[in-house]
C-alpha cells in the first residue's frame, strides 16, 4: 500500500468530521507536503481558510512549508497532522 495517514485537531477534526484518515500517495500531486494541504483544498473545499493557518507535521516533526530549502519527501506509512492555530487563555 503506498497510503499515508492524515491526523486532524482542533478545528480541522470539527471541519472534517474526522480523527484520522488515509490516503493513497497516488492522490497528491506530488510527493512533496505541501500537496497534502493541495489535496484537502481540492477534495474538501471547507478546508480552506484553516489550511491557510495550519501548521504540518510529518512523524511528529514540523515542516516549514514556506522554506524552499525544505526536502522532505513523503513516503507510505508516514503520518501527517494537520495542526490549526489553538487559541486560549
Amino acid at each position: 500500500m503506498d497510503n499515508i495517514k492524515l491526523l486532524y485537531f482542533a478545528s480541522a477534526r470539527e471541519v472534517r468530521g474526522v480523527k484520522e484518515e488515509e490516503v493513497s500517495l497516488s492522490c497528491l500531486s506530488s510527493k512533496e507536503p505541501k500537496a497534502v494541504f493541495q489535496y484537502l483544498e481540492r477534495e474538501h473545499p471547507d478546508m480552506k481558510d484553516i489550511l491557510e493557518s495550519a501548521a504540518i507535521a510529518i512523524n511528529e516533526e514540523y515542516v516549514d512549508l514556506q522554506d524552499p530549502d525544505e526536502q522532505q519527501i513523503l513516503k507510505p506509512g508516514d503520518k501527517v497532522a494537520i495542526i490549526p492555530p489553538i487559541s486560549g487563555g
